[in-house]
């Protein structure tokens, strides 16, 4: 079990685009498709268009095709990683998830 200190700082990562970070907490044993509260790293990586943190999770076994579990409130509920990366505008992203599957 990945520990909560190392999800958080996974999930900062792709937030910030830090490739070079996620990469070491990749390797460092945090799965790609780990659980994180209302989302995925893959789905933050299309939420904010960073398509290399987007590939490396890919490339490391993230999951394409979950669907967004977020609060109610929150407009991209149940939306999969591509039709989130489509509706916020990021054309390489949603390109990359077509290619991947």
């Amino acid at each position: 079990m990945t520990s909560p200190d190392r999800l958080a700082a996974a999930r900062e990562a792709v937030i910030a685009g830090n490739l070079a970070k996620l990469r070491l907490l990749l390797k460092s044993g945090v799965p790609a498709d780990a659980p994180l509260p209302g989302s995925s790293m893959l789905r933050l990586a299309a939420r904010f268009g960073h398509g290399e943190v987007f590939d490396a999770l890919v490339a490391a076994g993230a999951r394409i095709d979950d669907p967004d579990e977020s609060p109610a409130e929150n407009p991209h509920k149940g939306k999969t990683a591509l039709e989130l990366a489509e509706a916020l505008g990021h054309a390489g992203i949603a390109a990359r998830l077509r290619t991947a599957g």
